[in-house]
């Protein structure tokens, strides 16, 4: 058990044992987890994948190549909406 709880994740779907779809999942059906966001971030740019990414909880789904910016300004506006 973590003695500390993230602010934020950045989770990609392919991840040895499990993948990041049933990951965000469990994490979100937690009642300790499911207020953490969570940013996929994937090379697993298919519409069909983005979506189920955010059926399975995703806060947001970013896609590789990623842009630098785009991605603290996810994270920026997600750490913000979290803590207020």
């Amino acid at each position: 058990m973590a003695l500390h709880k993230p602010d934020l994740i950045l989770l990609d779907v392919r991840i040895p044992k499990i993948d990041g779809w049933q990951l965000c999942r469990m994490m979100k059906s937690e009642t300790r987890t499911r207020d953490i966001p969570v940013i996929m971030l994937t090379g697993c740019s298919q519409p069909i994948q983005e979506a189920y990414g955010m059926a399975c909880g995703a806060d947001a789904y970013l896609t590789k190549p990623w842009n630098a910016r785009e991605l603290m300004d996810l994270v920026r506006r997600l750490l913000g909406s979290s803590r207020a």
